[in-house]
Order: C-alpha cells, then structure tokens, then sequence
C-alpha cells in the first residue's frame, strides 16, 4: 500500500527530529520568567589563588581558559586575572576566583558557584573550587590515580557559561557530560555541541 504524500513528509520529520536530537546536545539554564541565564559581557575575568594545587595549576587553568576562549564561532573570552589570596567564595563580590581548598563532600572534584539575577538571567559571580580531598594533576599527561586539572576545568567553566551538565552515556565523549574519572584527558578538547552551545550563548 502506498503510502500518501502527508504520511511520508510527517516521516520525515519524525526522522529528522530524533536525529537532530541525538546529534546535536547542549543544555542551557532559564529563569523561572523563561530569560536565559548568561553574562551582558562576552569577556570575564578569573583570578586564581593556587595554594593548595599542585605545581603547574596556573599553567592548566589558562588552558582550560583557552580552550573556550579559542571558539571561532563565539565572541566569548575567559581572561585570567592574575593570583589572589582569597580563598573564600564570596557570592556576591562580582569578582570571580578560582581556588583550591578541602570539602565537605568527596564527591565532588570541583564546584562552581554562580550567582545570577533571578529576574533578568544577568550572571553576575563565579568562584570555582578544586577539592583537594582528591588527588588533582597539573602535568601536561594525567596519572591515572588523578583528576585532570586542565579538563575537569574546562567542564566547570562550562557551567560559567552557563551550560548544563549532559547525563546521557551517550554524551560520555563532550566536556559537558556529568561525570568526572581518574586519569581522564578527553574534556580538554570540546565536542561540537560544546563548542555549539557557546555559540549559541555568544554569539
């Protein structure tokens, strides 16, 4: 039986959208007002206290800084600022560090705290903490015993953006997927529907 005309092009859009959706993966944060949370500038600055990190941390941090920076298709640009002495996150400062410190929970390697207009979806602060109840890795080959600084970064500079954890296995191979394991070096480079979601924010 032949199938008519409408039935064969709905198909085809059927077809079409559950590829799409299986190609194409990134996830952005709204408020409840449906305003998408991002950054009113497209350069934010970083100032790193490497205390506590292991030798080589500022080095893997401007890396990871590039790595999202260097989108040709997105106008965003992570700046470092140079050290500071804080090791505190202060929500509200508007001056975003980076830091190492111990916490509570083990089970997480790192943590990025952001703060953003409830209202308008302006972000306004990021302070990124590494756990050093886990052993962190600087060096340019991650032991296998260590969380990549350089690529768990990358990840959580991510969420600064602001995209969203993908929690798919099917998305095991993007530097937005959840997990975070030993001796892995894959978020260091980003998958297109990373580098698809920058550009979508920034543009």
């Amino acid at each position: 039986m032949k199938k008519s005309p409408f039935v064969v092009f709905l198909l085809v859009i059927f077809v079409s959208s559950f590829w799409c959706s299986s190609a194409f993966a990134y996830k952005v944060k709204k408020t409840k007002n449906g305003k998408i949370i991002k950054w009113n500038t497209i350069t934010v600055t970083y100032y790193v206290n490497p205390s506590g990190g292991p030798p080589g941390s500022i080095a893997a941090i401007q890396a990871a800084m590039k790595t999202w920076t260097d989108v040709p298709t997105s106008s965003f640009c992570f700046v470092y600022g140079g050290t500071t002495t804080s090791a505190g996150r202060n929500p509200n400062d508007g001056i975003n560090i980076i830091c190492f410190r111990k916490m509570r929970t083990k089970a997480r390697v790192a943590r990025n705290y952001v703060q953003w207009n409830k209202e308008s979806g302006e972000l306004y602060d990021s302070d990124i903490v590494f756990n050093t109840a886990h052993k962190l890795s600087a060096a340019d080959k991650c032991p296998e015993d260590n969380y990549d600084i350089h690529g768990v970064l990358t990840h959580e500079l991510g969420h600064s953006l602001i995209l969203n954890e993908l929690c798919k296995q099917t998305h095991n191979e993007k530097t937005m997927y959840w997990k975070e394991n030993k001796g892995d070096m894959k978020k260091r480079t980003l998958d297109q529907d990373d580098i698809d979601g920058i550009s979508y924010l920034y543009p």
